[in-house]
């Protein structure tokens, strides 16, 4: 009779162990899913991202090249990540690469008449600045949009003199950000 019981207990502490055991692969498995899920998230948003800055680049050598469309009034970053879709729809243009959709603005920012850009030619060439706002919209978002800005300066024939300290100015991108 000592003998079954001695089996007896033997066989629950196995129970026991194996009932720890299968719950502490559980709670690891749902942490890894968790990880993964979380990572999946990670890298769709630097996936959207990376093909924002290549539809952002776009658009500056599009307005490098002398086509400056839909333009909007300076306005603050603030305010224009409060804007909803139906404004950037009314306000800005719009295209769709692939399963991104997408809506921008230009805005002028003015001529800097002291900076001057350096050129091969004998013309006085100084520098215009123009913000970009991208809208992103994509499916791959979860119904999210990200928003990035750059601020790219390109060339312009000198028609006011400069009152200020002369300066060089390089062409293109001079910032970007994510707001």
């Amino acid at each position: 009779m000592n003998r079954h019981l001695e089996n007896g207990f033997i066989f629950l502490a196995m129970l026991i162990f194996l009932q720890l055991f299968t719950s502490l692969s559980v709670y690891g498995l749902m942490r890894i899913s968790g990880t993964l899920q979380r990572d999946q998230h990670l890298w769709q948003r630097e996936s959207n991202v990376i093909s924002g800055q290549r539809i952002l680049r776009n658009i500056e050598k599009n307005i490098a090249s002398g086509s400056v469309a839909c333009i909007i009034p300076i306005t603050p970053a603030e305010q224009l990540i409060k804007k909803s879709e139906l404004w950037w729809y009314l306000h800005a243009c719009s295209h769709s690469v692939g399963e991104i959709h997408y809506y921008y603005a230009v805005e002028l920012l003015g001529e800097d008449t002291c900076g001057f850009v350096m050129n091969h030619t004998n013309q006085t060439i100084i520098a215009d600045y123009n913000r970009i706002t991208l809208y992103l919209l994509s499916d791959k978002l979860g119904g999210g949009k990200l928003i990035l800005q750059s601020t790219i300066t390109i060339p312009l024939k000198q028609t006011t003199p400069c009152h200020g300290k002369i300066h060089g100015v390089g062409l293109g991108r001079q910032m970007w950000r994510e707001l």
